[in-house]
This record gives structure tokens, C-alpha cells and sequence, in this order.
């Protein structure tokens, strides 16, 4: 398999993974009725990465 197309189906599966993990913890702050703490906590972390 080219490098090319590995690099797609690996982003591909990232992208999956992140998507799948954050729906659960919104489903999850729902039943818990603490969505938007979970909001905040999500935007905290996840902006607190700097992008490379």
C-alpha cells in the first residue's frame, strides 16, 4: 500500500475515533444532565493542544 494512501486511511481512522469518543461524551453529559460542562471541559482541553 503506498505511503500516500496509508496516511488517508490512518487520518481517516483518527478522525473516526475522535468522532465516535466525543459523541459518546456528549451522549453521556446528556443523561447527566451536564452538557454544558461538558462543553466547557471539551473546549478547555481541546484548545489547549496548539496545533502543529
Amino acid at each position: 500500500m503506498s505511503k500516500e494512501i496509508l496516511a488517508s486511511i490512518l487520518g481517516t481512522i483518527h478522525n473516526l475515533y475522535f468522532m465516535s469518543s466525543l459523541m459518546k461524551n456528549i451522549r453521556l453529559a446528556l443523561l447527566e444532565d451536564r452538557l454544558l460542562e461538558y462543553k466547557e471541559e471539551f473546549l478547555a482541553n481541546f484548545l489547549s493542544h496548539p496545533f502543529k
